[in-house]
């Protein structure tokens, strides 16, 4: 699962939501622009979710891909 948090003005944290990864045991994510790429290393896929600026919450776009061995991510433009 990801969990999205709420900062607190002491500086703790408030869970807010738990969204599944959609896969099994996601081990790396990356933020690229509005979009979370989770890669689940015991599924070998990996999943996009948009990113709400203004609530943190997440929204599983459609896209998903297979992908061997996917432990960490970067996202290279050219």
């Amino acid at each position: 699962s990801i969990v999205t948090y709420q900062i607190n003005a002491n500086g703790t944290l408030k869970a807010l939501n738990w969204e599944s990864s959609r896969g099994v045991t996601p081990r790396g994510f990356t933020i690229y622009k509005d979009l979370l790429i989770v890669a689940n290393q015991g599924s070998d896929d990996m999943y996009v979710f948009k990113v709400n600026a203004n609530t943190g919450a997440l929204t599983y776009t459609g896209n998903s891909y297979k992908i061997d061995g996917a432990v960490s991510l970067y996202v290279a433009e050219y």
